[in-house]
């Protein structure tokens, strides 16, 4: 049985909600309510500088279905990229880039700072160098520790990633049908999905897009592709725009080599 769906929402006329701290965990997550983000483990953080202690992380990414069981109740929540932006807008906003904990304690350190906030977008930021295949509108962070200790739990690995608390409203979501697609391999055995048939036109997605209802109105939720060449593991070149299959080049043929004496020896049987 499907579990229902739930899109975190956030107005930011309303004080009170939104991000209220970034915390480094060991499993991290994206997760919500008070929402404190365990228990999954989509992309760890990556050491950019380690002369300058450094880190690079994913914090939100858009329609990433998170569970959660809270109050006895079972669901799926996701973030749109509408959400993510404004809560990355509030959390700047509200000068919250040195308010980090470790393991949602709600203590706060010292040390850690957030210098650097990107979203992924078509224009500026296509992609995060060591997170290849992250969706558009995805949040990235920069760090700089200057904490011993918590550069020794980054290294060791006892910090793997960062976590959100904060405080959202939820809207209803139901999954009306899923969009037929068709599973296609790529040159490094991940997968993607094609909106149809291989062909001329036809959209492709990182992952299963699903038509939905918000308030009883169909929405589409997916992620299209925002590279421009992919290799399928038949060997076939898909050349794409925004998402979009606009060239699927011939695929040449290698043809035998003869010597002279094969050639001369071919035609006499002629």
């Amino acid at each position: 049985m499907q579990r229902p769906i739930k899109k975190a929402v956030l107005d930011l006329t309303e004080g009170k909600l939104g991000l209220q701290m970034i915390s480094l965990v060991e499993d991290p997550a994206i997760q919500i309510h008070w929402i404190t983000m365990d228990a999954q483990k989509p992309f760890q953080l990556a050491i950019q500088d380690e002369e300058q202690r450094i880190f690079f992380t994913p914090v939100l990414i858009p329609g990433q279905k998170i569970f959660r069981s809270i109050n006895g109740e079972e669901f799926d929540l996701v973030f749109d990229e509408d959400t993510i932006l404004k809560t990355q807008l509030k959390w700047t906003q509200d000068n919250l880039s040195g308010t980090v904990d470790i393991d949602h304690s709600q203590k706060l350190i010292p040390g850690v700072t957030f210098f650097e906030s990107v979203i992924l977008n078509a224009n500026r930021f296509p992609e995060a160098k060591g997170f290849e295949g992250l969706p558009l509108g995805t949040w990235m962070l920069t760090g700089k520790v200057n904490s011993d200790e918590v550069w020794k739990k980054i290294k060791s690995k006892e910090v793997n990633g960062v976590s959100i608390d904060g405080l959202f409203k939820t809207m209803n979501v139901q999954a009306a049908t899923q969009i037929k697609l068709t599973e296609v391999k790529v040159a490094n055995d991940n997968s993607l999905f094609v909106n149809g048939a291989i062909a001329v036109g036809s959209e492709v997605y990182y992952n299963r897009p699903q038509i939905v209802l918000i308030d009883g109105k169909k929405s589409e939720m997916k992620n299209l592709v925002w590279e421009n060449n992919i290799t399928l593991e038949d060997g076939t070149n898909l050349i794409l725009a925004e998402g979009k299959i606009i060239e699927i080049p011939k695929r040449i043929q290698a043809t035998a080599q003869y010597s002279d004496q094969e050639l001369k020896n071919i035609l006499s049987h002629l």
